[in-house]
């Protein structure tokens, strides 16, 4: 083995060292995509949110969110405010179409905005988990932010969420949250088609 040779197998084995000593992030990269048809399917069940709902956490606090279209219809916008805390602590999340994908980008009151991509949709589109992709408002991805969430739609008025924060290579499970329409019953049709304005 020549001593140049010996270089290059030397840092290789450092670099393959190296990789399995480092956890693997969970996301996009880590798992395979769902379907297009899938993917359009739950994007409609997130389309279908369009109105307000009272939320109620396995944790004991209550909040109100309202979901939207904007951009033509391309996009669904969910705000979100909290009983008993001050307006600065509202949230927002958009969930979008990009291609074959559905990306869901969270506005966190932690300062960042972790975006997560669809990577688990059931045959029915009822119940779809996002993990984490990229973000903002962060150096890395140890400092904590909301990682991955599972949304169940349980019918045209009512669905749960659920979601992980990490933070230092440690991921947790957090309450699970279950949202009711409020003023009865949801849209009787489906939601208007994308790139049409609803205003």
């Amino acid at each position: 083995m020549t001593p140049n040779t010996a270089d290059r197998w030397t840092i290789s084995l450092l670099l393959a060292l190296a990789l399995a000593t480092v956890p693997r992030p969970a996301g996009a990269a880590s798992e395979p995509a769902p379907p297009p048809d899938l993917v359009e399917r739950a994007y409609e069940r997130f389309r279908g949110l369009v109105g307000h709902w009272r939320g109620e956490s396995t944790a004991g606090w209550a909040s109100s969110t309202e979901y939207r279209h904007f951009g033509r219809g391309t996009a669904v916008l969910g705000l979100s405010s909290f009983d008993d805390a001050p307006p600065e602590r509202d949230m927002a999340t958009a969930v979008n179409r990009d291609g074959d994908r559905l990306l869901l980008t969270h506005y966190c009151e932690a300062g960042n905005q972790p975006r997560l991509v669809a990577s688990r949709i059931s045959e029915d589109a009822r119940e779809v988990e996002f993990v984490f992709l990229d973000g903002t408002g962060m150096a890395s991805r140890d400092e904590g932010h909301m990682d991955r969430a599972v949304f169940r739609f349980l019918g045209r008025d009512r669905f749960t969420s659920r979601w992980t924060w990490y933070q230092a290579g440690e991921e947790t499970w957090m309450e699970e949250i279950e949202y009711h329409r409020e003023g009865g019953a949801g849209p009787a049709g489906p939601a208007p088609p994308a790139r049409e304005d609803s205003r």
